[in-house]
């Protein structure tokens, strides 16, 4: 695979290149290639992590506070 998204080493003959087109347009084309596939799936995972990330902030901030409730406090 040469750089630039561009395969190669199908050769010169018509098919050959008819076929270095195709993969071309599947791996790095528009809409439904593998980039931008493997884009949705990268914020896909990002979001997630994210919510996660925070779903754990939010758990450590609710059991402090529950910790705090649960401490005996002085009479006044």
């Amino acid at each position: 695979m040469a750089a630039q998204g561009r395969i190669s080493g199908f050769g010169t003959l018509p098919s050959g290149m008819a076929l270095n087109a195709k993969y071309t347009e599947l791996t790095s084309g528009a809409s439904g290639s593998l980039t931008a596939m493997l884009q949705g799936h990268i914020e896909v995972a990002t979001k997630l992590a994210d919510t996660f990330r925070r779903m754990g902030e939010q758990y450590v901030a609710t059991d402090e506070a529950v910790a705090a409730s649960l401490r005996p406090t002085e009479p006044r």
